[in-house]
């Protein structure tokens, strides 16, 4: 499951955290339009997609996430 959070990340622009305690490896098919202007008659939304195919629903709260902030790069000259 934390595979499928860290995907959904960039489906939904958005960070995701998996809060579902479900342990193991699955593999999911998930039918979904990535067109947010997509009409009715296509796939759903990844939102839908979710709630109705996998009985899953995405949350918005806020949470403490752990990143890494880089200020600055300098290249090191190296002896050749």
């Amino acid at each position: 499951m934390p595979i499928l959070a860290e995907n959904l990340s960039y489906q939904v622009g958005e960070p995701v955290s998996d809060k579902t305690n479900i342990a193991g490896i699955y593999d999911i098919a998930l039918d979904y339009s990535t067109d947010p202007t997509a009409d009715s008659a296509g796939p759903p939304s990844v939102f839908t997609a979710l709630q109705e195919q996998l009985g899953l629903r995405l949350e918005s709260t806020k949470t403490a996430f752990d990143f890494i902030v880089v200020d600055e790069v300098e290249k090191i000259p190296t002896d050749n």
